[in-house]
């Protein structure tokens, strides 16, 4: 491994302000009919493009670090929102939604008699959706993402100007544990040398794992403490010094 450069070095040491953004990609049917959607690759609905004009009016100008769920509304939301990202981003089957299992594509309307939905309803850390996906899992998963875009945006050669290898216009297939895999789906790293002060990192994902990792950078909050619309999201302000992240604030994308 090459060891890192004397300008390098001092990149790492200087405090460097992060912008993560963190959205929830456009409406799909589902979404429409409020159904329970989270394995099924559903795409964006026609009337999405123009309802996500206000992100890209917030996102389109800027080369941020990218990383987006694999899921076809995810890759078709950032396309639209963040051309370079969409260019330049890093897909992660642990971005996914939470997988309800046999509840999948059903609505409330559908369940509201099922004695296990309700008790979900009332712990969804306790009880797990039939053939679904346990709170823990979904934790672990989630978490396992958020480190590693961590890590990525220590790099000292990470930040505006961040170039990756070209996304996949194929998505890779994920084994049905994907919830437990140790290496999102595409990870290439390619860089462009120079350091920054400021960064700017886009995390394009589903609405449960907005809040989920909200609340990975901010402890005291409540998971349902975050409103997450269909084509928004939050906005971290973070700074990271001597390789140590501090979480300053957040406010909302659009």
């Amino acid at each position: 491994m090459k060891r890192p450069s004397r300008r390098q070095r001092a990149a790492m040491l200087s405090p460097r302000l992060v912008r993560i953004a963190v959205a929830r990609h456009g409406v799909t049917r589902a979404n429409a009919e409020r159904r329970y959607v989270s394995r099924s690759d559903v795409p964006l609905l026609p009337e999405a493009r123009a309802a996500l004009a206000p992100l890209r009016r917030k996102l389109a100008a800027t080369r941020p670090l990218a990383f987006a769920s694999d899921m076809r509304r995810c890759v078709s939301t950032l396309a639209r929102v963040c051309p370079h990202g969409a260019r330049h981003a890093m897909l992660d089957a642990r971005l996914r939604e939470l997988d309800f299992g046999r509840w999948e594509g059903l609505t409330y309307e559908d369940l509201q008699a099922d004695p296990a939905y309700r008790a979900w309803l009332d712990d969804m850390k306790a009880v797990i959706p039939p053939e679904g996906e346990s709170w823990q899992r979904f934790e672990a998963r989630t978490e396992a993402a958020w480190q590693h875009i961590l890590r990525e945006a220590k790099r000292p050669m990470r930040g505006f100007g961040f170039r990756a290898g070209p996304l996949r216009s194929r998505r890779q297939r994920m084994p049905a544990a994907y919830c437990t895999a140790d290496k999102p789906a595409h990870a290439s790293r390619s860089h462009r040398h120079g350091s920054c002060r400021r960064s700017e990192v886009l995390i394009l994902t589903h609405g449960g794992v907005v809040r989920r990792l909200y609340t990975l950078a901010f402890p005291s909050a409540s998971f349902w403490d975050v409103q997450v619309p269909i084509g928004g999201g939050m906005q971290i302000i973070a700074r990271l010094k001597r390789n140590t992240w501090t979480f300053l604030r957040a406010e909302r994308l659009v």
